[in-house]
């Protein structure tokens, strides 16, 4: 057994286990709106490790880093850092009840300043919170990327969420569903009979106000990952998010997938 590890060397143990099924793991995925923290440092620590071994057992496993970079929580970052910007000019602008209080908000608008404050400051208030948001969500996801590289962990892929609802992929998504008869329309808003499928109640998918629940594109965002020609999904989600597979199960199933197309960890 010596003998053979030895000859081995760095390939023992290697298998063709997996027959080269292109499986997605997907971990760590942290909201580009803070450094990342111990649960991040987790997942990515699990995630990594199962991509690595799956990898040497034959799959073809590739890791996977989405970016929530649309929605609510980048733009109460945009309102934060645009608060600290008007603020270190001298001006009454009040912060948001509910923005970001961390000090790297006032280091991001001290740069976006140094760099682009001419350019900030001849922009309409509104005007000059997009732009900070991108500024802002660059920096965000850079340090989260060096962070990361400390940890040696690398992913293959990169996908923003943004990027998935300019391309309508979200309205795509509900089109099919809608297609299939798995929606229905209640209390003014959309619905997913997701419990056809073994959720425990039914979803809603556009609010009544027209906005996206939060599932909504993640439902366009596991189909992309299908579309893309992977047949096993693995999601390594935090405990917060324990509650969430029943919703999500229900959305493989429903675009015919198999039952055991997306496992959770």
């Amino acid at each position: 057994a010596v003998s053979e590890i030895r000859r081995a060397g760095s390939g023992y143990g290697r298998s063709g286990l997996g027959k080269g099924e292109k499986v997605n793991v997907e971990f760590v995925s942290a909201n580009p709106v803070g450094p990342l923290n111990i649960v991040n440092a987790r997942a990515a620590a699990v995630g990594d490790s199962l991509t690595r071994m799956m990898s040497f057992a034959g799959y073809d496993a590739r890791s996977e880093f989405y970016v929530n970079d649309a929605g609510n929580q980048v733009d109460i970052l945009a309102e934060s850092v645009y608060a600290r910007y008007r603020q270190a000019s001298g001006e009454d602008c009040a912060f948001p009840e509910e923005g970001y209080r961390g000090l790297y908000v006032q280091d991001i608008a001290d740069e976006a300043r140094k760099l682009i404050g001419g350019e900030i400051d001849a922009l309409s208030p509104q005007e000059a919170k997009t732009r900070l948001k991108e500024f802002a969500l660059e920096r965000m996801l850079a340090w989260q990327k060096r962070s990361l590289a400390a940890y040696n962990v690398e992913f293959d892929a990169w996908t923003s969420e943004k990027s998935i609802r300019d391309r309508g992929a979200v309205e795509d998504t509900v089109e099919r569903m809608r297609a299939k008869g798995d929606l229905y329309e209640a209390e003014g808003a959309l619905w997913f009979r997701s419990t056809a499928y073994g959720d425990d109640k039914d979803r809603v998918l556009i609010k009544g106000d027209g906005d996206y629940t939060y599932v909504t594109p993640d439902f366009a965002y596991h189909l992309d990952k299908l579309q893309r020609g992977f047949t096993k999904l693995i999601d390594i989600l935090g405990p917060d998010h324990h509650g969430y597979q029943g919703r999500m199960q229900a959305g493989i199933k429903s675009f015919g997938y198999p039952e055991d197309t997306l496992h959770v960890l």
